[in-house]
């Protein structure tokens, strides 16, 4: 399937600068300006479906090394996630993990898998309905940054959230 290419990495925001959102449904969220997950509720607000699908980078949700659990700065996002996607109920997204390209490739790729399932499975947790979430782990294909840096490799170390559907 043909995806759109991915928006450039959005870098952690240097202060503590947020955005109030109103969702559809009367749920409100404080989301940190230019987070993925502003760009995200702003792409489902403006209501056109002409451009699906759409990828967005959530740098902000990270893992402990070679694991599939959040560090607990990212479970704010996960929160925030699932409450757009709730808030959206036609919307259906795939999940796709990446890892650096250090270590073993197929190692690299089983490990994006199950990072995937496991923020397909976190959203689920959160009442996102299973059916409407898709996972797929891509390993180290399409970096966005040199895997030569530490930050380069962070950056590569990323979860994308795919819109396939609005």
């Amino acid at each position: 399937d043909k995806a759109a290419p991915a928006a450039p990495a959005t870098p952690a925001p240097s202060s503590t600068a947020t955005t109030h959102v109103a969702l559809p449904g009367g749920d409100t969220l404080d989301v940190a300006e230019g987070s993925a997950t502003l760009d995200l509720a702003r792409y489902f607000e403006s209501g056109s479906a002409a451009d699906v699908p759409r990828t967005f980078v959530f740098d902000a949700l990270q893992f402990g090394f070679g694991s599939t659990r959040l560090t607990a700065e990212s479970r704010a996002t996960m929160t925030d996630l699932a409450a757009i996607l709730k808030a959206y109920p036609e919307a259906v997204v795939r999940v796709d993990g990446y890892t650096d390209n250090r270590g073993d490739a197929e190692w690299n790729r089983g490990l994006s898998e199950r990072r995937a399932v496991a923020v397909k499975s976190m959203l689920e947790q959160e009442g996102v309905a299973a059916a409407r979430v898709g996972a797929r782990g891509m390993g180290e294909q399409k970096p966005i940054a040199s895997n030569d840096t530490a930050p380069g490799r962070r950056k590569n170390r990323r979860i994308e959230l795919v819109v396939t559907e609005r």
